[in-house]
């Protein structure tokens, strides 16, 4: 018997997608403050924003892979 206290599979997608979208955001404008700006300290910012926003993008991947093998 599945686990009520867990959301259904359709809010769990829901919310993988939500935050994969949000992601995107925050990394195209990250990378376009790297591409354009001529501040060094606001250049490395925008990298490891962007480096951030990639380790998030694998966690959220990892979660997908777990919740589809389990089927949850």
């Amino acid at each position: 018997m599945p686990d009520s206290s867990l959301p259904p599979l359709g809010s769990i997608r829901q919310l993988m997608h939500d935050l994969n979208g949000q992601l995107f955001v925050v990394r195209g404008n990250a990378e376009l403050i790297e591409m354009t700006t001529t501040d060094a300290a606001a250049r490395e910012k925008a990298v490891r924003l962007v480096e951030a926003c990639d380790r998030l993008a694998d966690i959220a991947q990892k979660l997908h892979n777990q919740v589809r093998e389990k089927n949850l």
